[in-house]
C-alpha cells in the first residue's frame, strides 16, 4: 500500500449532480473525471448496473422533462455551455440553445413545452450565435438574464435590464417563475416571482431577509431556506405568492440541525411536507420536515449529501453523497433510507493507496473543521487549508497529509477559530510550527493570520490583484519571520512591488507557472497535480525549520 500522490488525481471519478425521472424508475447522474471531463450514465432500478447515456467531453446538469419524455442537460465549458435535449427513447442529443454566452442554469415547465434558462448577457442584452461561431465566456461585470424559450425556438426575456437573476423555479401552473435576483449596485438578493406572460417581476422577500432558492408548493406558496441578520443558524421559511411577511415553517428544528442554503427544498407531491438537506455534526442528511415541526431523516448518520433529487412522489431519491476518501459517488435510496443502488467508478490505478480519515473538529458558534492526522512522530506540524467545502473529499488535503502534515481544512473565515480548536484539544500537535494554503480570495481572508508571526510557511495560490488594498495591516516588519510562498500561473503578481510592503522581507519563493497552464483558478488537472506536489513539498521543508 502507498500514500497518495498529487498526480493520483488524474485517476480520480466524482459524481456532481444527479437527476431522477418523475415516475422515479429511471436516473441520471453525471460523472467528472480527473482530467476535466464529465459525462452522464443513466440507471434503472432494479436493472444492473449503469450505463454511459452521452460522450461528453463536458455534459453537466441533467434534467428530467415533467412528461418524462426527454433528459435537458448542458453541454460545453469554460462557463459557456448550451442546453441539449435528449430523447428518452434514443438518438442523438440535439442543441436546444445557442447563445452567445451560454447557459449557466434553467428549469423545464411544468408542461415542459418551455424551458427558463439563466443566460449571462452584454449591454446589447442576449444575442444568438452566428451559424459558424462558438460560444465564450461572458465578460467580467455581465449579468444573467432570465429567458422563457419555447420548444418551438421562440424565446422572450422575462428580468428587467440590468437584473442578475439564478436558481430559477417554476409553479405549478406555469403562469411565474421564483428566482434569486440581484439589483444594480445591491451585494445581495432577495427571492422575487416573475410572471411567464411578461408582467412586472415582483420582489417577495427582501434581500434584508438572506433568502436561498426556493420552490413553489402545489397551491403557490414559496418554501425557502433563510438565515436573517441576527439569525444564529438558517432556517426554513414559507411566503405567499403575492408577496407579504416570510412565516417560519412548522416549529423550530433541534438546536445543531439547520436546513442548507445551497438547494432549495423541495416539496412532497401533496405539499404536506418538504425535503431539505439538514446540516449535523458537520455532515448534510436528506430530511422530511412537516408543518408541525416533526421531521424524519432519511438518509443514516455518517452519509453527508452534497446534492439530492427526488421522484414526483418523494419515495425514491437520488443522491450525491461524499465522503473524505474517496470522491463523491451517487446513491439511489427507498423512502426509508435503504440503499437500492450505488455507482461504482474506481480506477484500478488507485487500488491499494492509503488515505487519511478527516475527524471531525466542532467550532465555538457552531461551526465545523475537519483535521486530517497522519501517522507521524510528534509533535506533527499542521497546516490550515482555507476550503470552501471542507466535508467533501479533498486531493489537497490527502496530499499534504501524505507528507506528514496535520491538515485543517475549514472555511477561510474560520481558520482562526479551527486553528484554535485544534491546538486546544489536540496535543501532537506541533505549537509552533504551522502553516498555511489557500487559494484566490480566501488567500485575502487568510492573510491576516501571517500577522502574529507564528506561521512559519504559507503557500497562496492565484493570490489576487487587490491584495494589497485588501491586508488592512499596521503592524511592523521587525520580528516577523514567516516564509511566504506566492505561487502563481498568470499575470496577477507581475511583480513583487504589488505586496503589501510589510510581507516583502519575508518572500522565499516566488513560483510562476507557464500561461499555457491556463488563467487563474482553472488549472488543467496535469498543472494542478504538479501545483499540489510541490506546495506539499514546500510546506514540508520550511515547517521542517
Amino acid at each position: 500500500m502507498r500514500q497518495f500522490r498529487p498526480l493520483d488525481l488524474l485517476h480520480l471519478r466524482a459524481v456532481v449532480d444527479a437527476a431522477i425521472a418523475p415516475g422515479g424508475e429511471e436516473f441520471t447522474y453525471e460523472l467528472a473525471a480527473g482530467d476535466g471531463s464529465s459525462v452522464l450514465w443513466r440507471g434503472y432500478e432494479n436493472a444492473g448496473d449503469p450505463r454511459p447515456l452521452t460522450r461528453g467531453p463536458h455534459d453537466h446538469k441533467p434534467r428530467y422533462a415533467p412528461d418524462q419524455t426527454q433528459i435537458a442537460f448542458l453541454r460545453g465549458e469554460g462557463g459557456a455551455s448550451q442546453i441539449y435535449l435528449l430523447d428518452r427513447r434514443g438518438g442523438e442529443a440535439m442543441p436546444f440553445t445557442r447563445l452567445r454566452f451560454g447557459v449557466c442554469d434553467f428549469a423545464w415547465s411544468p408542461d415542459s413545452r418551455a424551458i427558463a434558462a439563466v443566460t449571462p448577457i452584454g449591454p446589447e442584452g442576449p444575442l444568438p450565435l452566428a451559424a459558424d461561431a462558438d460560444a465564450h465566456p461572458a465578460p467580467a461585470g455581465a449579468v444573467h438574464a432570465l429567458l422563457l424559450m419555447q420548444m418551438d425556438g421562440t424565446w422572450r426575456q422575462l428580468s428587467p435590464d440590468g437584473v442578475d437573476c439564478a436558481h430559477p423555479a417554476f409553479s405549478a401552473d406555469g403562469r411565474r417563475i421564483a428566482c434569486l435576483v440581484r439589483r444594480p449596485r445591491d451585494p445581495a438578493a432577495c427571492l422575487a416571482g416573475l410572471p411567464t406572460d411578461g408582467g412586472i417581476a415582483q420582489c417577495l422577500v427582501p434581500a434584508e431577509f438572506a433568502p436561498g432558492p426556493a420552490d413553489f408548493s402545489p397551491d403557490g406558496a414559496l418554501a425557502f431556506a433563510a438565515q436573517p441578520i441576527g439569525a444564529l443558524a438558517p432556517a426554513l421559511y414559507t411566503v405567499s405568492a403575492a408577496g407579504g411577511e416570510p412565516q417560519p415553517y412548522g416549529t423550530a428544528l433541534p438546536e445543531g440541525l439547520a436546513p442548507t442554503l445551497r438547494q432549495a427544498p423541495v416539496y412532497a407531491a401533496d405539499g404536506g411536507s418538504l425535503y431539505t438537506l439538514l446540516g449535523e455534526d458537520g455532515t448534510w442528511r436528506l430530511a422530511e420536515v412537516r408543518p408541525q415541526g416533526d421531521y424524519r431523516l432519511r438518509t443514516p448518520a455518517g452519509l453527508s449529501v452534497r446534492r439530492f433529487a427526488l421522484d414526483d412522489a418523494g419515495s425514491r431519491a437520488a443522491l450525491v453523497v461524499e465522503e473524505h476518501v474517496a470522491p463523491a459517488r451517487f446513491e439511489l435510496r427507498d423512502p426509508a433510507g435503504r440503499l437500492q443502488l450505488r455507482s461504482r467508478h474506481d480506477d484500478p490505478a488507485l487500488t491499494g493507496v492509503h488515505r487519511i480519515m478527516a475527524n471531525d473538529l466542532p467550532l465555538p458558534g457552531g461551526g465545523h473543521a475537519h483535521i486530517y492526522l497522519p501517522e507521524a512522530a510528534t509533535p506533527i506540524p499542521s497546516v490550515l487549508l482555507a476550503s470552501r467545502r471542507p466535508l467533501g473529499f479533498s486531493v489537497q488535503a490527502q496530499a499534504l497529509a501524505s507528507h506528514g502534515l496535520a491538515v485543517i481544512a475549514a472555511p477561510s473565515g474560520d481558520l482562526h477559530a479551527a486553528l484554535g480548536t485544534a491546538l486546544a484539544t489536540l496535543p501532537q500537535l506541533d505549537r509552533e510550527r504551522f502553516g498555511i494554503a489557500a487559494e484566490g480570495d480566501d488567500a485575502l481572508l487568510a492573510l491576516p493570520l501571517l500577522e502574529d508571526g507564528r506561521a512559519v510557511a504559507a503557500a497562496f495560490t492565484n493570490l489576487p490583484q487587490t491584495a494589497p488594498v485588501c491586508h488592512p495591516s499596521a503592524s511592523d516588519a521587525a520580528g516577523y519571520r514567516s516564509a511566504v510562498l506566492l505561487m502563481d500561473n498568470a499575470e496577477t503578481l507581475s511583480d513583487l512591488k504589488t505586496l503589501p510592503a510589510r510581507l516583502l522581507p519575508a518572500v522565499a519563493e516566488l513560483r510562476r507557472f507557464p500561461e499555457e497552464h491556463g488563467p487563474a483558478c482553472t488549472w488543467r488537472p496535469s498543472a494542478q497535480a504538479v501545483r499540489l506536489s510541490l506546495e506539499a513539498e514546500w510546506l514540508v521543508r520550511y515547517l521542517a525549520q
